[in-house]
Parts: structure tokens; C-alpha cells; sequence
């Protein structure tokens, strides 16, 4: 889980003030924001090597947001990146911190 914590390592507010991220800076904007628009939603991280994206669970589904569109399920992400799967992380809340931990999973 080191490399997925280094990778997610730039803070948003950098993000978008120099308005300039790697993928990892990316997912970390998209989970906040999806995090301020569906606080109660199960957020993930897909990881896949030199790679990684948002997910979000909506009616015990998953999609992907990816830096550009479209969103994707996550087959379909898995094809477009031409992987087999991806290591599934899930952003957890214990109180007013967050955590990312490997999904029960672990694959897609």
C-alpha cells in the first residue's frame, strides 16, 4: 500500500492551484469531490501499474473516473488499459480521519 500512499501523495489544494497533476493527483481531486457530493457512498482507488483511478459505488455498482471521460465499469477500464486486473482500494472514514485500505477483494 506504500506505492498507492506515495503515489496519492500531492495535496488538492496544489492541485489545483498549479493546475498541473499526475494521475494520482487526479484520483485524489476526484475522490474529494465526489466525497463532498455523496458523503455516503463507498469510494475506491483502482491500481494498475503506472496507473491509478477513482471509483465510486452507486446501487451495488461500481464506476471508474478516470482523468477523462468516459466513466467507465470497471471491465471496461480493464480493457481500455489492456490489463488483466487491478489492485481495489477503498477510501474509509473512523471519525474525522480517512484511511485508504485494501478492498475485502482485493482485485477487479
Amino acid at each position: 500500500m506504500f506505492g498507492l500512499l506515495s503515489i496519492l501523495s500531492l495535496p488538492v489544494s496544489k492541485t489545483i492551484k498549479y493546475q498541473l497533476a499526475i494521475c494520482g493527483d487526479y484520483a485524489k481531486l476526484t475522490a474529494t469531490i465526489l466525497l463532498n457530493l455523496y458523503p455516503n457512498s463507498r469510494l475506491f482507488f483502482f491500481k494498475i501499474p503506472r496507473h491509478v483511478a477513482t471509483g465510486i459505488g452507486i446501487n451495488n455498482k461500481i464506476y471508474i473516473l478516470d482523468q477523462k471521460l468516459p466513466i467507465r465499469e470497471p471491465e471496461a477500464w480493464l480493457n481500455y488499459w489492456n490489463e488483466d486486473s487491478a489492485t481495489e482500494y477503498e477510501l474509509r472514514q473512523k471519525g474525522s480521519k480517512y484511511s485508504i485500505v485494501r478492498a475485502e477483494n482485493g482485485k477487479i
